[in-house]
């Protein structure tokens, strides 16, 4: 079913227009604002799949609103970027519909496949959580065990991780087709504008961000990117100049799954490849927290953009 388009080397899926693998949204745009726990009719999965939703109680359905959209990190769900951030007032404040869906199955990476910059030690927490086996770290790198006991990554550590080990082909394309559904499902409810859709996440929905800028740089306004980075050499950043998509990475000074560092040199890579970027280390901030530090500046780094 899927048709490729060749980019700087790499085979990427063109967008699927008309996707269907969702029930379409019936019955009259939604009134319903605030703090909403929301599902749709999920086909391909055979179920119901769930999905987060704050409308800000200004909502007026006369005019359009920037909608954000926002990936959990893996072995959560839906509800992660709502209890671990402060998104529900910051998106009251500035006037802004966000959204957060599952992915379902949650641990299906989005569909991420591009390589991931990890460390030995996170590297090997993945295996543990998965079950999965992956060739073995060179001799060269800090063993787990060395690396646990340091706060932040060691700046040596350096282990390609193959994009696909958290989840099999068909999680990794059901997890890319429920972001999907869940933008067209909240498009189908509430007056969205086109021109300023963002994608943003953390860890697992670090990566499925910046796979997803990659494979539908047409429908995103802006992307941020949060501890999770992947491989620069395997990534096509042509795609995101030619749609002129702004990407800023994100990353916490004490995060033990990769050394800030190489965020930065990953959006100079950016830079260097002529896509508007910007790079925020966090101080003090840890893989789990950084994220929720930064929202403020990564709201203000997304609603600065609009396509067209």
């Amino acid at each position: 079913m899927n048709k490729l388009l060749h980019s700087t080397g790499l085979m990427l899926p063109l967008a699927l227009a008309g996707l269907a693998v969702a029930s379409p949204v019936s019955g009259a745009p939604a009134t319903a604002t605030g703090d909403l726990h929301r599902d749709y009719d999920y086909l391909e999965a055979g179920r119901r799949s769930p999905y987060r939703l704050y409308v800000p109680t200004s909502y007026d359905p006369k005019r359009a609103y920037p909608l954000v959209v926002m990936l959990h990190g893996g072995g959560s769900d839906e509800n992660e970027m709502f209890e671990n951030t402060d998104i529900r007032a910051l998106a009251e404040a500035r006037g802004v519909i966000v959204v957060a869906p599952l992915g379902y199955p949650s641990g299906g990476g989005y569909g991420n496949f591009f390589p991931i910059v990890t460390t030995a030690a996170s590297k090997q927490q993945v295996i543990a959580m998965t079950g999965n086996q992956v060739a073995s770290a060179p001799k060269s790198v800090p063993q787990p065990a060395a690396q646990a006991r340091s706060p932040s990554a060691a700046p040596e550590d350096y282990i390609e991780m193959p994009g696909g080990l958290l989840n099999d082909p068909k999680s990794a394309e059901m997890s890319e087709h429920d972001v999907l559904n869940v933008v067209k499902q909240v498009q189908g409810q509430y007056q969205v504008d086109p021109k300023r859709i963002y994608l943003t996440g953390n860890s697992m929905g670090g990566c499925g961000t910046q796979y997803l800028a990659a494979r539908y740089p047409e429908i995103w306004a802006a992307v941020a990117s949060a501890g999770c980075l992947v491989g620069s050499w395997a990534y096509p950043f042509r795609r995101l100049k030619d749609a002129h998509l702004a990407i800023m990475y994100v990353h916490g000074e004490f995060d033990h799954h990769s050394n800030p560092r190489w965020a930065k040199a990953l959006s100079k890579t950016a830079a260097d490849n002529g896509v508007e970027t910007e790079y925020l280390m966090v101080p003090g901030g840890t893989h789990g927290s950084a994220y929720s530090i930064a929202m403020p500046q990564i709201l203000d780094f997304l609603l600065r953009h609009s396509k067209g």
